[in-house]
Order: C-alpha cells, then structure tokens, then sequence
C-alpha cells in the first residue's frame, strides 16, 4: 500500500515514517516489562494520532485501510485492557510499522528527515523520549 497523506507533503510523510521506524525499533528492543509497557503505550499513541489523521482528511484513499490498521494495532497491543501483547503481535506491529514507513518515503528522505527531527528534538525536546516527542509532533499538525 503506498501512502500519500497529502499531495506534495513529502515533509510530512518521512516525518511519520521516522516515528513508525523508531516506534518499531523501540518494540524490538525493549527487554524489560516497563521497557515494553513504555514502547507499547508509544505504539498505541502513534497508531492513534494515524486514526486521527486520517479521520481529518478523509479524503486519503487509504484512509479506511489504515483506521482499519490502527483499530488491528490496538487490538493486539491493548487486548483486554493489558499491556501484556503476545511476542507474534510485537513483531507483527514492529513488522506493519516498518512496512508503512517504507511506503511513506524513500530511505534517503527518512535519513534526512530523521536528522532534521534529531536536531530539533535535541532543542526543544528536554527529557523527552525522542518517540514520544515526535508522535507528540505529529499529533499537532
């Protein structure tokens, strides 16, 4: 599925693509339960702000596949309210993130935007975890 959230916003799509890749990769890492826990609640929140998006322009012809992913991704990561997700749905989401993210932009424009997005966090991020500060970007716009 190749995704376009508005015509000529290449800014926008690499800029999610580096949130879905970091989001990914910190669900992959995580080796303790609050490590996991924390990566879970940020892949909850990303998956979210995408529902939300599209629910905003829903002129997205893709709009009802990712609502539809979103609404998969917090079934699987939040199932009865537990924080708890099977392995297979860890690399199931980590593996639909990096999907998506590869569909938004090319790597060269995810590497540069990765970069800008390193920078301004670096400024204006204090504390924050770098995912969090960027799915917290993304949710403004």
């Amino acid at each position: 599925m190749t995704i376009h959230w508005m015509p000529r916003n290449a800014s926008r799509d690499a800029e999610l693509a580096v949130a879905l890749n970091a989001c990914a990769d910190q669900l992959l890492r995580a080796s303790t339960q609050s490590q996991l826990e924390e990566a879970v609640l940020a892949n909850l929140r990303l998956w979210r702000s995408i529902r939300e998006l599209c629910l905003r322009n829903p002129a997205f012809r893709e709009a009802d596949e990712l609502i539809d992913s979103a609404d998969h991704v917090a079934s699987l990561l939040a199932a009865q309210g537990q924080l708890e997700p099977h392995p297979r749905d860890i690399a199931f989401v980590a593996g639909r993130n990096m999907a998506l993210a590869s569909d938004l932009a090319e790597e060269q424009g995810v590497e540069t935007a990765r970069l800008a997005l390193m920078r301004d966090w670096s400024v204006e991020g204090g504390r924050t975890r770098f995912e969090s500060w960027v799915i917290g970007r993304i949710s403004a716009r």
